[in-house]
């Protein structure tokens, strides 16, 4: 991103019935914080239109020249429903829950609204998060509103 955050991950995923879940691992890199990331994923579609999913995973934020069991560690997480009225488009919602398993060993709620286009091969969105949430992982300090515009690709 345009903070200089790179993330490198990877997931198995399989389907359990009626619901997809999926384990992951991930190690992102701000400029002097390092983050490890290992959750698991699930959903379920509840119609053609309407899914739901929830995550969550443990996270642990160190500075790069301290040790790993040195780090802050965050439980992490989210529940959320997507809505697609149209397979060019989809609207979703979510709610994330972290708690600092370190340090002062708060909780931290947030909000996310977003607009997804899904054209065949880049889907750009716009996405408003409310409540305390970091804007950029390697934030150390947490906002309380933002707005993010991107894509993904499709393959």
């Amino acid at each position: 991103d345009s903070e200089g955050y790179l993330e490198l991950g990877t997931g198995y995923g399989l389907v359990l019935g009626q619901f997809y879940t999926e384990a992951f691992v991930s190690y992102g890199r701000a400029d002097l914080i390092d983050i490890y990331d290992v959750g698991i994923f699930s959903g379920t579609a509840l119609s053609e239109n309407i899914m739901l999913f929830a995550n969550t995973s443990h996270e642990w934020r160190k500075f790069s020249l301290a040790d790993l069991h040195d780090a802050n560690r965050e439980w992490k997480n989210t529940i959320g429903t997507s809505y697609s009225p149209s397979k060019h488009m989809s609207f979703s919602y979510s709610f994330s829950h972290d708690r600092q398993l370190t340090g002062s060993k708060g909780y931290y709620n947030s909000q996310d609204v977003t607009f997804t286009l899904k054209p065949k091969w880049v889907e750009p969105y716009v996405k408003y998060t409310f409540g305390q949430k970091r804007v950029s992982p390697g934030d150390i300090f947490r906002s309380d509103g933002s707005v993010e515009l991107g894509f993904n690709l499709r393959f």
